[in-house]
């Protein structure tokens, strides 16, 4: 019940995030989660230092690098999903995160999910609503793994980039940026959310794209979103799930 509340919820995120194919890719900065270069950003991150998050704004095209006049935040959705028990969401009527929200998940565990989505700004006078984040609570002293590919953290992806995907692997702790062996994915779910149909979701038991993936890929059209989550590693002993994928497809040229 619980991994189908998380399911719907990831899918509303897919459906209701995806942007037409040729408007601008803005995706919000938070002050204490990114640097200027934006390589700080990661979606497992500890209660604590969640707390410590401040305000919401985007100052960057992320399709063309370029910089703008900074736009803050005026409305968004802060939805809590943890891991045992219901979901529940509150509205943010400006940038930043309230004591309210933060008393929501005063007692977050590890593996509950924090996503904040519909972030509404300005920007020259047209409304623009960024992509949203999705933030996984982790043990304050557990490490943060992502997952490693050739195409790099992107958010919209041309097909054929997206079959050409090596296996899902990770080989480097981003949290304090120590280098790990490398450890494959061993399995993961696969998720298609059509722009104007139901999602369908197939699980992989390799590290790689199997062939009702590639299906699945070679029939999405400009707007469809893929999600890959539930990436299950093995480092040591201990098996760690790695944060969500989430590309959008766009129009080959």
């Amino acid at each position: 019940m619980k991994n189908l509340l998380l399911l719907s919820i990831m899918y509303a995120l897919l459906v209701s995030a995806a942007p037409a194919d040729k408007e601008p890719c803005y995706h919000p900065f938070d002050v204490n989660v990114y640097t200027s270069d934006n390589k700080a950003y990661t979606n497992a991150i500890t209660l604590e230092d969640f707390n410590a998050l401040e305000r919401i704004f985007v100052s960057k095209n992320f399709c063309t690098n370029e910089s703008m006049d900074t736009a803050w935040a005026y409305s968004f959705r802060f939805i809590f999903a943890p891991k045992e028990g219901p979901a529940s969401m509150l509205s943010g009527s400006d940038n930043g995160i309230t004591e309210r929200m933060k008393e929501e998940i005063s007692d977050a565990k590890a593996g509950d999910r924090i996503l904040i989505e519909g972030i509404k700004v300005k920007i020259n006078g047209e409304t623009v609503e960024l992509r949203p984040l999705v933030y996984t609570i982790k043990a304050d002293n557990s490490p943060c793994y992502w997952v490693w590919n050739t195409i790099g953290e992107q958010y919209e992806i041309l097909k054929s980039d997206l079959l050409e995907l090596p296996k899902f692997y990770v080989s480097r702790d981003l949290f304090d940026n120590q280098e790990i062996d490398t450890a494959w994915v061993g399995q993961f779910r696969f998720i298609h959310s059509p722009a104007d149909g139901p999602a369908t979701m197939i699980s992989g038991v390799t590290s790689s794209f199997n062939e009702k993936m590639i299906e699945a890929i070679h029939s999405a059209k400009p707007g469809d979103r893929i999600l890959l989550e539930g990436m299950k590693i093995k480092i040591g002993d201990e098996a760690i799930i790695l944060p969500p994928r989430v590309y959008t497809i766009k129009a080959e040229k």
